[in-house]
């Protein structure tokens, strides 16, 4: 379990950003506008922490010279996370 664990990292700090930007959004729209900004700074912070959650499983992958299995699909799962957490991140900031 352990193992799956470690590779499916990436993809498990990508499920957690989404579930807080959702959250933040319904809190979002239960309050008063001028509440907004506290709620675009909750979504901000938790995009960068999530962000750095994915820089350090790619940074203990090692980038070696032959990864093993689990340690490539980490670090491909961390990678497509990263981006998803941006794609994700834009409507939240900017919308």
């Amino acid at each position: 379990m352990r193992g799956w664990s470690w590779m499916l990292s990436g993809l498990l700090i990508w499920a957690a950003h989404f579930s807080a930007l959702y959250a933040i959004a319904s809190l979002d729209a239960q309050t008063s506008a001028d509440d907004h900004t506290l709620w675009t700074s909750a979504a901000l912070v938790a995009t960068l922490l999530c962000l750095a959650g994915c820089g350090l499983v790619l940074a203990r992958t090692g980038f070696g010279a032959a990864p093993a299995l689990p340690d490539r699909l980490a670090a491909l799962g961390s990678l497509g996370a990263a981006v998803a957490i941006c794609w994700q991140a834009l409507g939240a900031l900017f919308g």
